[in-house]
């Protein structure tokens, strides 16, 4: 996945949550775009991080290892 693809999600205007779907099979759903941090920025991205405020927990992985972005439904299961 490129990073183009991933900023684009982030930077719409009203903001749309979506879902990070990982090669592993992991699902990270990104429900505010203050919670994604690009490190160390966009023009250089080294990894990943998305802070999910529901488990109080942070996923953390690197661009490469991104298969799709998904819809997020109102009934909080993703969809393609």
């Amino acid at each position: 996945m490129d990073l183009q693809s991933i900023t684009v999600h982030l930077d719409v205007t009203p903001f749309v949550p979506f879902v990070i779907e990982l090669d592993n099979g992991r699902r990270v759903t990104v429900r505010h775009p203050e919670n994604v941090f690009l490190i160390p920025n966009r023009a250089k991205l080294w990894y990943i991080e998305v802070y999910d405020e529901e488990n109080d927990a942070v996923a953390m992985f690197h661009p490469s290892a991104v298969s799709a972005l998904l819809k997020v439904r109102k009934d909080s299961e993703s969809l393609r």
